[in-house]
């Protein structure tokens, strides 16, 4: 799949550098990379997103967003 970068604005193509997910539209990434991506992003949510007592944090919905946006896109 190309194209993954433009998918996200600038914001969440930060919070994701920040994690290590450089994202690019110029690469074809194959389906074990998209998943590999999938499960970095979807790991640190769970860790991230959410208090001590798991409520969420203000920043929980920002990754929801690229969590969902990521999903419908590349399932």
């Amino acid at each position: 799949m190309t194209g993954l970068r433009s998918l996200f604005d600038e914001r969440q193509n930060e919070m994701l550098k920040g994690i290590g997910v450089d994202l690019s539209d110029e690469i074809d990434y194959t389906d074990d990379e998209l998943i590999d991506i999938y499960d970095t992003i979807t790991s640190h949510y769970q860790v991230a997103a959410f208090d001590k007592n798991g409520e969420p944090l203000p920043i929980c919905y920002a990754w929801e967003s690229i969590i969902d946006t990521f999903f419908d896109n590349t399932e």
